[in-house]
């Protein structure tokens, strides 16, 4: 069986990766039953109109995993002042083995010389058991 499950929320400014920290979204995210993480899938919000997200770069890390780290990302539209559509996600094909009870540490980051506003980008797990 497939199913997706969301992973985490990042909200900060920073440019040096720092832990998913939004209440209900947070690092590290635990299992919930033996299988494969097959896919992810990265969402860069429009929060608000003023919001400015350039790119975010997603980094995974667990002790199961060869290798231990796993690095994606995604790319905003900039700013925008007028109503627009959201970004299209961006998907990577992963495959590594998840145990139920184990965690997988997740960070996040800004990579942009512009200062990024109203930051909210997703990422979402795709598992298969």
């Amino acid at each position: 069986m497939k199913y997706w499950r969301c992973l985490g929320q990042y909200d900060a400014e920073s440019t040096t990766y720092s832990e998913l920290a939004v209440a209900g979204f947070t690092s590290p995210f635990s299992v919930p039953k033996n299988g494969r993480l097959t896919g992810l899938r990265a969402i860069i919000n429009r929060s608000a109109v003023t919001s400015l997200i350039n790119h975010i770069e997603f980094r995974l890390s667990c002790t199961d995993w060869s290798p231990n780290v796993i690095e994606v990302g995604g790319q905003g539209g900039g700013i925008q002042t007028a109503p627009v559509s959201q970004p299209a996600p961006f998907d990577y094909d992963i495959d590594q083995p998840v145990v139920s009870g184990h965690t997988m540490t997740i960070e996040a980051r800004n990579v942009t010389a512009d200062t990024p506003v109203t930051v909210s980008a997703m990422l979402y797990g795709r598992f298969e058991d």
